[in-house]
């Protein structure tokens, strides 16, 4: 089984974080360590990320009581033009010889 990707800013626990999808607050979904709440970063398609802008202080006025360790805000593509095409192989760790591998891979198309 594997982990559900999850982040956590200073240290704190995920559930303290804000996640934001291109300035819209998500709902935290899923349990994650002890029963919290956190947003799974599953949810983002890996081709349509177009960048994560990352704000370390959680003291903005409207969002001071949801954004205690930091906001987390991921921009996805939303207009793209040509053909794309990734893919990876490896494992998680060097430790032991028995890990699994990992594929992903994404085909991105799009005109306009």
């Amino acid at each position: 089984m594997t982990a559900v990707p999850r982040i956590s800013l200073r240290g704190i626990d995920p559930k303290e974080t804000l996640v934001l999808q291109d300035g819209r607050r998500l709902v935290n979904g899923g349990s994650g360590p002890g029963g919290a709440q956190s947003v799974d970063f599953n949810r983002f398609p890996l081709g349509l990320i177009d960048h994560i802008d990352i704000l370390k202080d959680g003291r903005l006025a409207d969002l001071r009581h949801e954004a205690v360790a930091g906001v987390v805000n991921v921009f996805m593509i939303h207009r793209f033009r040509g053909l794309e095409v990734y893919g990876s192989y490896g494992t998680r760790t060097l430790v032991s010889p028995n890990d699994r591998g990992e594929e992903t891979g994404y085909l991105l198309a799009g005109y306009r």
